[in-house]
């Protein structure tokens, strides 16, 4: 079969009008232009001017205002103080992570509270006119200023350095320093090199090589180079003070160069008062107008890239706004505004080829701005351009209803290839290839062309080789084809799954592999070997080679309906209606409004990637550049801003010491997200007290009444819901045990309990012997007493007297019978008793010496000398009656020798005392009375009974018991 030229008379007429249009460049040519958002900062405060924009090490930013300096975590504008000028010049941050400020009117504030209250320090009032610079080295600061020169604080205090004489050093412009810890300063006079260690001036002007004596502005990138605005030419840089050969631009035409940025991506970014913002890249000395806001309404005060890698521009008259860097945008001219662009190929040649409603346009790109040239009419077709592929200056195009187009630039031919020349469907909605073939996915199977083949085809005749589902094909509807790096190709199929062809058989995957959807719209393979698909409702599936893993739930993706994926540069970029997901390093990153995408919703093939893996997206309104190289956080910051103790703040030291009873803490946290601020949300936990993360989108939580113990509480910020390898902030803290908590407390408490315990025993088995001594004492009393008693003697002389007495005095003798009766029955009922009263043994004591008066007479005298308060006293029972037996017992009673017993009280002591008149034959005894005394008031008291004797008394003293 041989295929020739289209050569339809009106075909052929259109196509040499679309020849002559293809050689017509479009007029408009716009550069890769940057979208930027407006801040609200300029609609709150409408008179305020930004000239300085900061991030610190923590992610906070700071803006220096003409009506002061203010903090902003993306949603809240913090003033943290308005000084005399109320105008901050520069913003700093030392090693210490403190805020320098200086203000217009010579101030150099101070903020050391990088928490909710900051603290403001005034340093000193070096000079009076703007501060422009500071740089911190070891125990040194340098203040440079813009009419009074340059300052440095040392031990000794401020020290203005002078220049040379015919180089003063008074209006510095800017102040940097490099990697050598050289000093540079912009002046009016040229460039001036200070040596600080031996206090040396080298000076760099235009007849040395420097673009402009009038120096505006300086920046240090990460490899030491000094980068160098000028009023008039432009920006150069040097390092180690030597200039650099390159002029970036030779004819500059847009005014002073107000900032530089130059730690992004390995680029440098330059901002003028014109309002224009150019990126330089040095290894390539392209440079790119990103923007031009127009000089008649803009004037760029700063520049700055937030560690997301969004550009921040302070503009005079129109205020904040920031921009992704991530993403570059080709406009396209008026002739294309209205087209939606379907598909898109960067060639080998880096030229960009993309078809619209409309037509096929081939975007080549001049000193890196690009120019449309319109190549083919999608009208000539009467079908649209829905797939492009290029290679060795073929140009593959597949269409909706009317098979393959291949287009050959150089000559302008076109072959139309369809069902009748073997094409297995007209319809062809993806092209990719390996090293040998080149793959057709269409609505009626797969077709495939062998490289060779069409190389050597004469006639421009393709032998194409067809599969449908007879063959192993899951299903005859494919939404793409893709080659992995084994030369596989795998075909997304509507309604069967994902299959994959390798050594000529099909292997289909779907539901039991994992894979929940069977519509499958996009297909690529990361640098790990993994096959990423894109479904149309269930997100995105991973394939590790086993099974597939769905990825949309747990990255949280921003929409689960996705037109498609591509991975590059260790990240994946997935493509939906409101916007693009980056997933990089595990984790997720969402672009939309926000970044100023808006809703791109692109076609199946509206993606591609370039040599240096950039990736190139169509969508509506034009061309989207994304730098999947370039280095950004993926995640917010996250800053432990305040801690509480008892509600009372303290320092975020790395490590506190509190008392049992500061046991109430509250944590205070910020995360910095200023892509989508709102989207943050926090995970913490206390470990010491919980192991398990707790979600919240507070910014603050509160632990009440902490035991004592160890404890590190962290939090962790996410701008999704997967919070895998998010930074993280901690805080940790000891709460110090109670006295009568501590090891020492229970030891010192068990020998306390373990003394008091051996206490109360020793003391009841002392009792309890005590008892025992004096119940045996009593009961051999009891046993002596009644032997005394019952003596026949003693009987025998109660009789007697008892008959003399009823001879006498009959009525006496009643009383005599009643008292003895008295006496023996009080004897048997106090001998029980370990102690009674004096009283109740006083009145023993009556019966008693009643009984012995009658035998006696008037020879005995009791005389009983006892105050009535000491009556309740106790003593043991019948101690009295016992020594007043022994005395009656032992002594001559008779008219002669009468025997007196006193009874009285002396130093705190009962006294029993008699006279001596001993018997001329004592009498026998058991001497068991007194000793029985003795011992039962040992067991009572610790005072001992005296025994006293002279010649002529005998003396009893004892102790009264209370």
């Amino acid at each position: 079969m041989v295929l020739k030229e289209v050569n339809h008379p009106i075909i052929t007429t259109v196509l040499k009008m679309s020849m002559l249009l293809s050689i017509i460049i479009l007029h408009q040519s716009f550069g890769q232009q940057i979208k930027f958002v407006q801040d609200n900062f300029y609609s709150r405060f409408p008179q305020t001017t930004v000239n300085d924009i900061f991030q610190d090490p923590n992610g906070l930013l700071w803006l220096g205002t003409s009506s002061g300096l203010y903090s902003y975590d993306g949603i809240n504008y913090h003033l943290i103080t308005e000084s005399k000028s109320k105008q901050i010049s520069h913003i700093y941050a030392n090693s210490e992570n403190e805020i320098l400020a200086g203000t217009e009117d010579g101030l150099l504030l101070k903020i050391n509270n990088l928490q909710d209250h900051a603290q403001l320090i005034i340093i000193d009032s070096l000079v009076t006119s703007s501060i422009t610079g500071v740089i911190t080295l070891k125990d040194q600061m340098y203040v440079a200023s813009y009419g009074d020169g340059l300052w440095k604080q040392g031990k000794n205090g401020w020290q203005k350095i002078n220049g040379l004489s015919e180089f003063p050093l008074d209006e510095l412009y800017a102040m940097a320093i490099d990697e050598n810890n050289l000093i540079y300063l912009g002046t009016d006079d040229g460039l001036c090199i200070f040596d600080y260690n031996n206090n040396r001036f080298h000076w760099i002007t235009v007849k040395d090589g420097l673009l402009d004596n009038i120096v505006k502005t300086l920046k240090t990138d990460d490899k030491g180079n000094i980068w160098i605005g000028f009023h008039q030419n432009g920006f150069c840089r040097i390092k180690d003070g030597r200039l650099s050969d390159e002029i970036p631009l030779k004819s500059w035409i847009y005014g002073p160069v107000s900032s530089i940025n130059a730690q992004i991506d390995n680029k440098v970014l330059v901002g003028t008062t014109s309002g224009t913002i150019m990126e330089y890249q040095p290894d390539s000395k392209k440079i790119n107008i990103l923007q031009t806001m127009g000089s008649q309404t803009s004037n760029i005060k700063d520049i700055m890239v937030d560690r997301e890698a969004n550009l921040w521009i302070s503009d005079a008259n129109k205020g904040l706004s920031k921009s992704s860097l991530f993403f570059s945008f080709l406009d396209f001219p008026d002739e294309l505004s209205s087209h939606n662009v379907q598909s898109i190929f960067m060639d080998s040649s880096h030229h960009l080829w993309f078809s619209t409603t409309e037509a096929l346009y081939e975007c080549t790109f001049i000193n890196n701005k690009p120019e449309y040239k319109k190549r083919l009419s999608a009208k000539v077709y009467g079908s649209s351009f829905i797939s492009i592929y290029a290679e060795n200056d073929m140009i593959f195009i597949g269409t909706f209803g009317d098979g393959l187009l291949c287009y050959y630039p150089k000559t302008g031919t076109v072959i139309n290839y369809r069902e009748k020349h073997g094409l297995a469907n007209n319809n062809i909605l993806s092209i990719a290839a390996n090293k040998e073939t080149i793959w057709f996915a269409t609505l009626g199977g797969v077709s495939e062309v062998q490289k060779k083949d069409i190389q050597g085809s004469k006639n421009h005749e393709f032998k194409f080789k067809n599969y449908h589902e007879e063959d192993g094909l899951g299903n005859e509807y494919i939404y793409q084809v893709f080659v992995d790096s084994k030369g596989r190709p795998w075909f997304a199929t509507d309604g069967k799954g994902l299959t994959m062809l390798e050594d000529g058989k099909f292997t289909n995957f779907s539901t039991k592999d994992g894979l929940t959807s069977r519509v499958i719209y996009s297909i690529t393979e990361d640098e790990n070997g993994f096959i990423w698909v894109a479904t149309p409702k269930d997100g995105i599936f991973r394939y590790d080679g086993q099974s597939f893993e769905n990825y949309g739930e747990k990255y949280g993706l921003l929409n689960y309906q996705i037109s498609a994926i591509h991975a590059s540069k260790n990240s994946l970029f997935i493509i939906h209606k409101f916007g693009i997901d980056i997933l990089k390093e595990d984790q997720l990153r969402s672009f939309s409004s926000t970044e100023g995408i808006g809703e791109i919703n692109p076609d199946l093939n509206a993606l591609t990637e370039d040599s240096e893996g950039n990736l190139w997206i169509g969508y509506q309104m034009g061309i989207i550049k994304i730098n999947p190289k370039l280095h950004a956080n993926m995640h917010p910051e996250i800053l432990i801003n305040n801690v509480l103790v008892n509600l009372n703040s303290i320092e975020n030291p790395s490590k506190v010491v509190l008392s049992h009873d500061e046991n109430y803490l509250t944590f205070n946290y910020q995360g910095f997200w200023y892509a989508d601020p709102l989207k943050i949300k926090y995970e913490y936990k206390l470990d010491g007290l919980s192991q398990d993360w707790v979600n919240t989108k507070d910014h603050f939580v509160t632990f009440p009444n902490l035991p004592s113990g160890k404890y590190t509480f962290l939090v962790r910020a996410s701008a999704s819901d997967h919070f895998e390898n998010a930074s993280v902030a901690q805080f940790s803290f000891r709460i110090k045990a109670a006295y009568w908590e501590t090891p020492w407390f229970y030891v010192l408490l068990i020998i306390l309990l373990f003394s008091f315990f051996s206490s109360i025993i020793k003391i009841r088995e002392r009792t309890l012997k005590k008892r025992s001594l004096l119940e045996r004492e009593k009961i051999q009393f009891q046993f002596e007493t009644l032997k005394s008693q019952i003596n026949p003697h003693f009987l025998f002389n109660s009789f007697n007297t008892l008959i003399s007495i009823i001879e006498e005095d009959p009525a006496n003798a009643t009383t005599y019978v009643e008292k003895l009766s008295d006496f023996f029955r009080n004897i048997l009922q106090l001998r029980e008793k370990d102690v009674i009263t004096l009283k109740e043994e006083l009145d023993l004591l009556q019966d008693y010496t009643f009984l012995q008066e009658k035998r006696f007479g008037k020879n005995i005298h009791v005389v009983i000398d006892i105050p009535e308060k000491y009556e309740q006293t106790q003593i043991p029972p019948l101690t009295i009656q016992l020594l007043a037996e022994n005395a009656f017992k032992h002594n001559v009673i008779s008219r002669e020798r009468p025997l007196t017993l006193n009874i009285f009280i002396d130093r705190g002591c009962i006294v029993v005392q008699n006279n001596i008149h001993l018997k001329s034959k004592p009498v026998l005894s058991t001497n068991y009375g007194l000793e029985n005394i003795i011992k039962r008031y040992q067991l009572l008291t610790k005072t001992p009974v005296e025994v006293l004797k002279d010649e002529s008394n005998f003396k009893i003293l004892l102790p009264i018991i209370y």
